[in-house]
Order: structure tokens, then C-alpha cells, then sequence
């Protein structure tokens, strides 16, 4: 029997729907509270730099560029440290972990390097795969989608948790993306309602990860064999996709002082043909 044969169908969008349904009321106010705390955590957090950088300038009047500059940079770090400490929270909600607000932070705390570290892998094998002419790209961003799902369900990160994704979607990719499509799509478009669509995100980002999440169960269910470093090769020939750029950079600076001199000659004479025009 062909290994296609063996391949469990993936639940129809309408059953997703039904399914995610209950789960949303059940897991609602929970995922309130995660992303409330940790949009205030994040706000706090985020602000801390630049108001010892404001102490500092009235305490002392001292001000210089690199103060704010550094202020600034401390602040960015700051804040995605926090989105990414939201993040790790809102999908342990997502799997069903029901424990208040304040215990899952404080439990999700030491999650945070790893699921950033497996999270930031991913996107940079998308993007490696977008330079390898667009369409590889294309692929590793619906395959590695559940990268974050598999570190908090199975507690894996790293290459594993890329290479785990890209097996539980192995066969399966074409529905996978359909269906991850339509939950996005939808959410877009109840986001352009007139008036509405300035609340629509309070409930269309939950369902949505709800939704996703039960996607993500599925296929961690119906995997065919245990995960045998699938899909390493593809991985690491997507990060290969950022010499593409690289080599176009270090051949444009070997080609600049062509460039320049040609640009700077044509300069010269639009300019010599401008004043011959205006006369002496």
C-alpha cells in the first residue's frame, strides 16, 4: 500500500469551525487575561529605558544623541522580549492550560530564550527561502507555522522543533495552508468592517489561534512514524538562501568604482551640455 494510502484526512474547515467553537467560550477570558498582562507588562517594560534616560537628563542635563539612541534600542529589545513572553502564554492557553494569568507567566518565563531561539530559526528559514526565488519561501512559512505549537506542546526548540513541523505537514501541505489561509483571510476581512472592525481583533485573534491550535493537535495525531530528522536538508539550504543577497552586495561593491565613475562622467557631461546650451 502506497504511503499516501495511510495519510488520516484533515478535519474540513467546517468541522474545525464546530470544534473551535466551544473551546473559544471555554478559553475566552482566559486568553483576555494572558494577553492583558502581558500587553501591560510589555507597555511597562518598554518604558523603563527611556524614563532612566529622562531621569538622567534632568537630573544632570545631560543629553546626547547616543543616550537616546541607546534608550531606544534597549526599548525595541525590551518590547519583543515581552511580545514574544505574551506569545509563549497566550498558546499555553491555547493547548488548554487553564491556570490563571499570573502563575502562567511566571511558569512561561523560563520557556522564553528557547521559544524565542526556535521561533526566530523559522522566520529566518522562510526568509532564507523567499531569496531561493520566492516559492520555497512560500512553502516554509505555511510548514514551519506550528513551530511555536510543537515547543509548548512537546517542550522541543531549535532545528528539532523546524524539523517536527515540517514533518507533521509532510503529504499534507496543500490542505494545511488552505485551511490556515482561510482562518487568516477571514480574520482580515471582519477587520475592514466599518466600526466593527476596530473590535473584530478581541475576537477573531483567539478563535483564530483556537482554531489553529486544534489544526496543529490533529496533525501531531495522525503522524505516520516517529520524526527522523525530516526535512534538515531543506532547513539548511533555506538559510543557504541568504548568500543570494550577500553575493549580489559583495558584487555590487566590487563593481561600485565602475559605477561611480560612470555615473560621476555622465555628470560631468549633462553638466558641460547644460552650459554650452546657456552660453558664456
Amino acid at each position: 500500500m502506497d504511503g499516501m494510502d495511510l495519510i488520516s484526512p484533515l478535519p474540513s474547515i467546517a468541522d474545525l469551525l464546530r470544534q473551535t467553537w466551544p473551546l473559544f467560550k471555554a478559553r475566552f477570558w482566559g486568553l483576555m487575561a494572558a494577553a492583558g498582562l502581558g500587553g501591560i507588562l510589555t507597555i511597562v517594560a518598554g518604558m523603563i529605558p527611556f524614563g532612566a534616560a529622562l531621569l538622567l537628563w534632568f537630573g544632570t542635563g545631560y543629553s546626547h544623541w547616543w543616550l537616546w539612541a541607546l534608550a531606544g534600542g534597549l526599548s525595541v529589545f525590551v518590547a519583543l522580549w515581552g511580545v514574544s513572553w505574551t506569545q509563549v502564554a497566550l498558546l499555553e492557553v491555547a493547548l488548554g492550560n487553564s491556570k490563571d494569568a499570573i502563575s502562567l507567566y511566571r511558569e512561561s518565563w523560563k520557556k522564553l530564550t528557547p521559544f524565542s531561539w526556535a521561533c526566530l530559526l523559522a522566520f529566518l528559514s522562510a526568509i532564507g527561502g523567499i531569496y531561493l526565488f520566492i516559492l520555497p519561501g512560500i512553502f516554509l512559512a505555511f510548514a514551519l507555522s506550528f513551530v511555536p505549537f510543537i515547543f509548548i506542546s512537546e517542550n522541543i526548540g531549535g532545528l528539532e522543533s523546524l524539523e517536527r513541523s515540517l514533518f507533521y505537514v509532510k503529504d499534507r501541505w496543500m490542505g494545511v495552508s488552505g485551511r490556515l489561509i482561510f482562518i487568516s483571510l477571514s480574520a482580515w476581512i471582519l477587520s475592514k468592517i466599518p466600526v466593527l472592525g476596530f473590535f473584530s481583533g478581541i475576537v477573531t485573534f483567539p478563535f483564530a489561534l483556537i482554531f489553529t491550535s486544534l489544526l496543529f493537535l490533529h496533525l501531531k495525531k495522525t503522524a505516520l512514524s516517529p520524526v527522523a530528522a525530516y526535512g534538515r536538508k531543506l532547513i539548511l539550504i533555506s538559510f543557504a538562501g541568504f548568500l543570494v543577497p550577500a553575493l549580489f552586495a559583495f558584487r555590487l561593491a566590487a563593481l561600485w568604482p565602475l559605477i561611480h565613475a560612470q555615473l560621476f562622467s555622465q555628470a560631468r557631461t549633462l553638466l558641460s551640455s547644460y552650459q554650452g546650451m546657456m552660453g558664456p
